[in-house]
């Protein structure tokens, strides 16, 4: 091959490899712009994608303080014990957050819907005035489905910038329960006027927790279901919450609200 043929033909391969290499660095720049991923350079240059959500799954035990109307009844004739006694039931618990805010710690925006069903054997109608005393085989049920928004701030820079695992974090908000009443056939129950055995009731919320960042336990495993899922972190908490749900002072409303625990998982991402 003539020199100067084979001088562009060298030239030729050399700006081919050229082309393909930019080609390659732009196409894996849109794949990952595509997928929302972003390399953050922390300590070991460890991988970590994009966190603006969070979501909590929560489970704890729950009673609501509908005994609270009747504090001038003897404990055996307040309606809620007379019919489910005194033991809680678990509500289960889903909870989505956009943070909208992430410096020191982090500030969100959440929303949440919970599950709790209570059931104990239907009494037998009583006499006119008297108390219930004979259970039937049937069953009557009390339904809450609690939603809420609240505002959340997290305390992450300990466990972010130091590797200390422990998350402290607050929420207040507002909440709105739907309830429901069924009588031993299924159906919603009625009164003696009437009226029908469901409703909603509003109210607030204040609660504080404790997160434990699980990642710390294993870093490689964490990073590549960061990489695989978008998982950023993940956490185990305990949460204390303390729920007034009486209508915010307005008469003739059941009190549906509780002070209790939870526990479960959160995941930012």
């Amino acid at each position: 091959m003539p020199k100067l043929g084979r001088r562009f033909f060298v030239n030729d391969r050399f700006r081919c490899l050229a082309c393909a290499v930019a080609l390659g660095a732009a196409a894996l720049s849109v794949a990952g712009q595509a997928y929302g991923q972003e390399t953050v350079v922390s300590r070991g240059d460890r991988y970590r994608s994009p966190k603006n959500w969070a979501m909590e799954l929560h489970l704890g035990p729950y009673r609501p303080n509908i005994d609270s109307e009747f504090g001038n009844l003897p404990e055996d004739e307040r309606p809620f014990a007379l019919y489910f006694g005194d033991d809680r039931r678990l509500m289960a618990r889903a909870e989505l957050d956009y943070q909208i805010w992430n410096g020191f710690g982090s500030v969100g925006l959440g929303v949440s819907v919970g599950y709790t069903r209570q059931s104990a054997k239907a009494f037998v109608e009583p006499e006119p005035g008297a108390l219930p005393e004979t259970r039937s085989g049937d069953d009557t049920k009390l339904m809450l489905l609690p939603t809420s928004v609240s505002l959340v701030y997290r305390f992450d820079v300990l466990a972010l910038r130091w590797s200390l695992p422990l998350v402290p974090y607050a929420k207040a908000g507002f909440d709105w329960v739907y309830w429901s009443i069924s009588n031993g056939n299924g159906d919603v129950a009625r009164d003696a006027a009437g009226n029908r055995g469901r409703g909603g009731t509003s109210g607030y919320h204040l609660a504080a927790g404790l997160s434990i960042l699980l990642d710390v336990f294993d870093p490689g495993s964490a990073q590549a279901f960061d990489a695989e899922t978008g998982v950023n972190h993940t956490y185990a908490f305990a949460e204390y919450r303390h729920a007034v749900i009486d209508g915010l002072g307005s008469a003739n409303r059941l009190h549906v609200g509780d002070s209790t625990w939870s526990a479960g998982l959160m995941f930012e991402f």
